[in-house]
């Protein structure tokens, strides 16, 4: 084995002692529920130019874990390992990339189109599907409301027809027809 090689099997495994030693202390800090919820998802990337960089599996993820742990996530990393000066919390590529590919049933969709569905499977949790989801009286309908557009072909299109059925009743009330 080279010295390049050691030094770098040497470096991952120091850096995987870190990132696990950072989980356990921040799930002691945030409790089993909070940590479960939004910490767990984290994977460890890379550190580059001081630089801490995490992966979670949504751009909403992102954002929430960088606006709300961001800074305790880098104070904890630092405890270990002194030289990240900063944190980032990038969208998991790879995460990302299955998703689309399960995704895109048409090959020449639009731009516009497939920039819309990404920004959407980036917003979405997998975690938080209908299967789980618990029904009760008080959200019983908004339980169906939701499944019936979901399992449509395209959601907008529900909501469109709706409006121009009522858009034709309203004009065949005005003019007596029904």
């Amino acid at each position: 084995m080279s010295k390049e090689n050691q030094e770098e099997t040497s470096s991952s495994k120091t850096v995987d002692f870190v990132w696990s030693n950072v989980k356990i202390k921040l799930k002691k800090i945030y409790g089993s529920q909070e940590y479960t919820n939004w910490l767990k998802l984290l994977n460890f990337n890379s550190i580059k130019n001081n630089v801490l960089i995490l992966n979670a599996p949504t751009k909403f993820m992102c954002d929430w874990i960088s606006s709300h742990y961001g800074k305790k996530v880098l104070n904890t990393w630092r405890e270990f390992d002194k030289s990240a000066k900063d944190i980032s919390i990038i969208l998991n590529e790879q995460a990302n990339n299955t998703i689309q590919n399960q995704n895109q049933s048409k090959e020449n969709q639009q731009n516009i189109e497939k920039n819309t569905k990404t920004d959407l499977l980036n917003n979405l949790d997998p975690r938080f599907i209908f299967k789980d989801f618990i029904v009760g009286k008080p959200n019983e309908l908004a339980f169906s409301a939701c499944r019936r557009v979901a399992e449509s072909e395209n959601g907008t299109e529900s909501i469109k027809s709706r409006k121009e059925n009522m858009l034709k009743h309203n004009v065949m009330r005005e003019n007596h027809i029904a």
